[in-house]
């Protein structure tokens, strides 16, 4: 409550932790279920003792890396950090090598003249989320992240699909076209 007005506040959740506490998340590895175990966690001893080694290794089973033969490529993936977006991207750009990909160099320009970016840091959280070069390829999976256009649905989180890139007598991109998942988009 604040001046009797209930606050529903969110924000970046990987900031520094409330003075004299422990961060809000936490890097969990076997060593540390393991413990769990040994504390005598009712929790984590209830659910041990519910699962039989045949379940376990089905779950097992179930598990799956990038390099699985059977990995999705057609779903959302969800990231921690940007690195682990860039490299998600790339990975699921080569996967797609027998698209037609494009190198798209970022401009910019005042008053029609362009402005030299060749000094311009690598590093989005310097270019307000903006990458100096984008590569994209028909049938690859975007999503919005930024609010474009809110009574056309062109929101945060929107996804879609690249169906065609319009390219310039240079064969340069000028044009990208994206078929979204949801049909009253765009």
């Amino acid at each position: 409550m604040f001046g009797d007005v209930s606050v529903l506040a969110v924000g970046d959740l990987y900031q520094l932790p409330l003075v004299g506490q422990a961060p809000l998340f936490a890097t969990v590895n076997n060593g540390s279920l393991n413990s769990l175990h040994e504390s005598g966690s009712y929790g984590f001893i209830q659910l041990r003792s519910s699962c039989t080694d045949e379940d376990i290794n089905v779950l097992s089973s179930k598990i799956i890396t990038p390099k699985s033969h059977d990995y999705p490529t057609h779903v959302c993936h969800l990231y921690r950090l940007n690195k682990d977006v860039d490299d998600g991207s790339k990975f699921m750009l080569n996967k797609l090598a027998s698209e037609e990909q494009f190198l798209i160099k970022a401009a910019d320009a005042t008053g029609g003249k362009p402005i030299d970016l060749s000094n311009v840091p690598d590093k989005r959280t310097e270019t307000g989320n903006l990458h100096t070069t984008l590569k994209v390829a028909v049938v690859a999976l975007v999503m919005l992240n930024v609010n474009v256009d809110v009574s056309d649905g062109l929101v945060n989180g929107t996804s879609g699909e690249i169906v065609h890139v319009v390219v310039n007598e240079g064969n340069s991109p000028i044009r990208i076209l994206v078929k979204f998942d949801n049909q009253t988009v765009g």
